[in-house]
């Protein structure tokens, strides 16, 4: 559940499919930018944003892709 990994602090902002926080991962201490996507956005844009996200991973401009979570409700 990512409700048990991530303590969210701040929100940063909006973007095209979703909102951005900063927060706390748990596992490790690490500060990271959260973004939280409704699942009623176009179909296909959920699968092509988690794509390129895992295309930046050496990027030294994006932070580094941890992974995604569907949950309902």
């Amino acid at each position: 559940d990512p409700e048990d990994i991530f303590d969210i602090l701040v929100p940063v902002g909006e973007g095209a499919y979703g909102s951005v926080y900063k927060a706390l991962d748990t596992r490790d201490g690490g500060l990271i930018a959260l973004k939280i996507m409704p699942l009623e956005v176009e179909s296909g844009s959920l699968e092509k944003e988690v794509a390129i996200m895992k295309k930046c991973d050496d990027s030294e401009f994006i932070v580094k892709f941890k992974g995604s979570f569907i949950k309902d409700g």
